[in-house]
């Protein structure tokens, strides 16, 4: 028998049926990509919730070792200089050993980096991306280290409610003495000290590290995320200092507050 051959019509995609297409395909991506990278932005908050956990831990290991008492910045390490600012995280080191938990992963300058030589050792630290509070590591803040003032120990005692005082946290730079180094703790400008101030700013999440909030290490050691505006009375008079301190439900002014006696 003769081989028949059959003609076959194929029929491409007309332009209207690629439009529908690429218009399904774009409302998809919209819809889609704002969640995967709110997914991503919570990983990267329970990666630092983790690593601030670890650093709670250690600090506790520390108080526990030295009669209760949390670490202070060492003044030979160059009094006012980020190498001093940075020495609380030298005396959480033998707890650790492991300087990439002070790396917060959503930090927006993750190359700044402080690096400090002490017993034959190399530390590179970052000094954008958590803070300590200074009134406990420093005690009394930039009076001591303008004047070469010893600083004094803190004990876990004296705090009258050590899980509600913010010791270490998300922050602007290596040391916060207000709360607005926590809440604008994502802000990338340089330098550090030029950071946004205005209630506006500090209000918005427009500079928060995590979703709004920060994560913040408690004087217990526990450690958890906390939003800038999930407690206190917010007002327009509160505007200037000393009502900055209290700001947040983070009290860390001793002078201003009952928790740090």
């Amino acid at each position: 028998m003769p081989h028949t051959h059959r003609s076959e019509t194929r029929r491409g995609f007309t332009l209207i049926e690629l439009l529908v297409v690429i218009a399904i395909i774009a409302i998809l991506a919209a819809i889609l990509f704002p969640v995967f990278a709110q997914a991503r932005a919570k990983a990267r908050q329970t990666q630092c919730l983790s690593n601030s956990k670890q650093i709670g831990m250690a600090m506790m290991q520390y108080v526990q070792d030295y009669d209760e008492l949390y670490p202070v910045n060492n003044f030979s390490y160059g009094r006012g200089t980020a190498v001093y600012l940075a020495s609380w995280m030298i005396h959480l080191d033998p707890y650790m050993k492991n300087l990439d938990v002070y790396q917060c992963p959503e930090s927006r300058v993750p190359s700044s980096r402080t690096t400090i030589v002490t017993g034959g050792r190399t530390f590179r630290l970052p000094d954008r991306s958590l803070g300590a509070n200074e009134w406990i590591v420093g005690r009394v803040g930039f009076t001591a280290h303008n004047t070469g003032t010893a600083l004094n120990p803190v004990s876990i005692a004296s705090l009258s409610r050590s899980a509600d005082v913010p010791l270490v946290a998300d922050c602007v730079y290596l040391l916060f003495n207000d709360p607005r180094r926590i809440a604008q703790a994502g802000f990338a400008g340089s330098p550090w000290f030029n950071y946004p101030t205005s209630q506006g700013e500090v209000l918005s999440d427009r500079h928060a590290r995590h979703n709004g909030g920060s994560t913040v290490v408690w004087g217990d050691g526990h450690a958890s995320w906390k939003h800038k505006r999930a407690t206190g009375n917010i007002d327009a008079t509160r505007q200037t200092l000393p009502n900055w301190w209290t700001w947040f439900g983070l009290p860390v002014d001793p002078l201003s507050d009952d928790r740090l006696l």
